[in-house]
């Protein structure tokens, strides 16, 4: 359970340029329903409303939407997040919405909010935004030129969010918080739909800054939601010498690629509190993981959780079945390899083809799917829809087989079962495993079979 970093940035900003009758509703976190939800929305009577929208929760998004204007008509929706940068047309013309914001947030809702404040119609100076005007037109407004400039940006309110209800399976410092050092991805992998070739970094004072301010609040770990925190592993360096130098002591995990680490670099980490990364391996076979233009090789994944496990850092080890052109022993050879490198723990995702993605794209044209589906959905997301997997090889029932019986096989093995024990270190943490394995049991239990042939 991870706080909304992007509507505490939003918050923070608007609260520091004297816009403080801001509230955040963390629905999920605080276990609210809708009903619950429709007493809050009665209670504060808000203005304007922004939600972040992802594509597979837009059913959500939009029943929110309607709990919203049931109680409160007068109230303004705004949607942001990847979803509204992919579909912002599909997205204004849904009835509940009234504003879009595409791309970065943070200043554009700054501004919207101080042009309805001062009863402003002609909306066409705020960067970013799409809208409808007095003659109904849709009006989609120019794009800010360059990306946020994180280090000059206030932190995030994490006042206004239940900082007790953050948590991980992952470790036992909780509550926990997430962080961004960066933002943007070089790489081009063909399920990821965020390209930018120019990643924004903060400062490491700016970060042992936050770090420090979030040690104050009582928060026990940080988790650095950057895709990959050392693109530049000069700047990551840098970030780790100005926390060893500050003596913050603040355990914090990060997402990885295994072609970036080296030993100097874990050192270093390790040191400065890293205890975990997050690694994107997705498959044990070479030939596949080019497929998915990764950039990697199966022996830099074993060289990289090698070196993890000699300085004692815990690993998330990423794959993925049913990738394009992989069949029966390729998933044998991922499967192989994730039991090989001993990660502390690993997740078996299915292929699934998002929109504005590489993947998506190659589906479609290899008639995998067989119409622009999302596109169809985003044009009437009150219906929830089953996402489609990659079935170039098998059917979708059976890569959910494939992905359960991964997961089986690797964490239900004598030797992951027996590290598990012996990296027991406290009667609370075997408690949690326990519980998280016999969790773990139950979803996975219903695979028919490993043994599936290609249809």
């Amino acid at each position: 359970m991870q706080p909304p970093l992007g509507l505490m940035y939003i918050a923070a900003v608007l609260v520091s340029k004297g816009i403080d009758d801001v509230r955040i509703i963390d629905a999920q976190a605080e276990k609210i329903n809708y009903e619950e939800l429709e007493a809050r929305i009665l209670k504060e009577q808000p203005d304007l409303v922004g939600m972040t929208a992802m594509t597979f929760t837009m059913t959500d998004v939009m029943l929110t939407a309607r709990t919203i204007r049931k109680v409160s008509p007068e109230t303004k929706i705004v949607l942001g997040g990847p979803h509204v940068d992919i579909y912002p047309e599909q997205t204004i013309n849904l009835s509940e919405i009234d504003f879009v914001i595409r791309k970065e947030g943070e200043y554009p809702f700054l501004h919207l909010v101080r042009h309805l404040t001062d009863g402003k119609t002609d909306l066409s100076e705020v960067r970013n935004l799409v809208w409808r005007d007095e003659e109904g037109r849709i009006r989609m407004n120019e794009l800010t030129a360059s990306m946020n400039d994180y280090s000059q940006m206030p932190f995030p309110a994490r006042h206004l969010v239940p900082l007790d209800k953050y948590f991980s399976i992952m470790t036992e410092n909780n509550p926990i918080t997430t962080m961004i050092s960066a933002k943007g991805c070089p790489y081009k992998c063909v399920f990821c739909y965020k390209h930018i070739d120019k990643v924004s970094y903060r400062s490491p004072k700016s970060i042992a800054d936050e770090m420090e301010h979030i040690r104050g609040l009582g928060i026990r770990e940080i988790f650095f939601v950057d895709d990959t925190f050392y693109v530049n592993s000069s700047v990551a360096m840098k970030i780790c010498d100005e926390i060893i130098k500050r003596k913050i002591g603040m355990p914090w995990g990060a997402r990885a690629r295994v072609n970036n680490i080296s030993e100097e670099m874990l050192e270093k980490f390790k040191k400065a509190g890293c205890k975990r990364l997050h690694i994107g391996v997705e498959s044990g076979n070479d030939r596949i993981l080019q497929n998915l233009n990764k950039k990697i090789t199966v022996e830099m994944a074993k060289k990289a959780f090698t070196l993890c496990r000699k300085h004692k850092i815990d690993t998330l080890a990423y794959f993925i079945i049913g990738n394009p052109g992989e069949g029966q022993k390729e998933i044998e050879d991922t499967i192989k390899l994730a039991r090989e490198l001993k990660p502390s723990y690993a997740q078996f995702s299915r292929m699934t083809p998002f929109p504005a993605t590489k993947l998506y794209d190659m589906a479609i044209e290899r008639k995998i799917i067989s119409y622009d589906y999302w596109k169809e959905y985003a044009k009437n997301p009150y219906v929830r829809i089953q996402p489609q997997f990659w079935t170039e090889h098998f059917t979708q029932e059976q890569l959910a087989d494939l992905a359960d019986y991964a997961t089986n096989k690797f964490y239900f093995s004598p030797g992951y079962m027996l590290r598990s024990v012996t990296r027991v270190n406290s009667y609370r943490d075997l408690r949690r495993k326990l519980k998280t394995g016999l969790s773990l049991l139950r979803s996975t239990s219903s695979y028919k079979s490993a043994k599936i042939k290609m249809t």
